[in-house]
């Protein structure tokens, strides 16, 4: 994050860019919400008065944004690396789940059970450990795509009228 000869608009530039290097050290994503958030937890009264000193509040995030931008390459699917270094990311954070909700409220305003559809193949049961953290009050499928079909929509309702 070299200025170019001119005075770097953050202060701790290099405390940044080592936990950006850390991050994809370990081939994790990183994208400027990431770089946010980290700014947030460790250069709050900064990021305060950067954003005091803008139009807006929604200006100033913006702003920010493309500020972050500036000094990072943002390849496919907006991981950022360092300009000329890799985007490459671990297989294992690399897999894409796919899950649909499906938001439900009668005419009289009772919400009813979300409809969870997780991709994968119907039939097969869900993995142990992943079942312990599900809500037994909402409804779960599995299908191929994570789309509501006939036989997801079934099971919803079968499960609402039970």
């Amino acid at each position: 994050m070299g200025g170019q000869g001119r005075k770097s608009l953050f202060p701790f530039k290099d405390d940044l860019l080592e936990y950006m290097r850390g991050q994809r050290a370990k081939e994790m994503y990183l994208r400027v919400l990431h770089l946010v958030l980290w700014i947030k937890r460790n250069h709050q009264p900064w990021l305060l008065q950067y954003i005091e000193a803008k139009k807006s509040f929604a200006s100033g995030y913006e702003s920010l944004g493309h500020l972050l931008r500036v000094y990072f390459d943002m390849p496919p699917w907006k991981t950022l690396a360092e300009v000329g270094k890799s985007s490459k990311v671990d297989k294992k954070t690399m897999h894409s789940e796919r899950i649909s909700v499906v938001l439900t409220v009668r005419a009289d305003g009772v919400k009813l059970p979300m409809l969870f559809i997780i991709k994968g193949q119907s039939g097969r049961p869900l993995k142990k450990k992943e079942l312990l953290t599900y809500d037994p009050a909402h409804v779960y499928a599995v299908q191929a795509n994570a789309w509501m079909d006939y036989r997801v929509w079934n099971i919803y309702l079968e499960r609402l009228f039970a």
